[in-house]
């Protein structure tokens, strides 16, 4: 799920850069970079989230 929501917001922030009118490379380094950010919340969430559940 984290990967699936992290591999979105990728491409959200790919094609916002995009069409800002970064060149192509810049622009997947800025969706990797939102990709990663996404990611590195989602697994600090689940670090936070999964005690208070189990």
């Amino acid at each position: 799920m984290c990967v699936l929501f992290s591999a979105l917001a990728g491409l959200i922030g790919f094609g916002i850069a995009h069409l800002a009118g970064v060149p192509v490379d810049k622009a997947i380094g800025r969706g990797s970079a939102v990709a990663f950010s996404v990611m590195t919340l989602c697994i600090a969430l689940l670090a936070v989230i999964m005690p208070l559940v189990t």
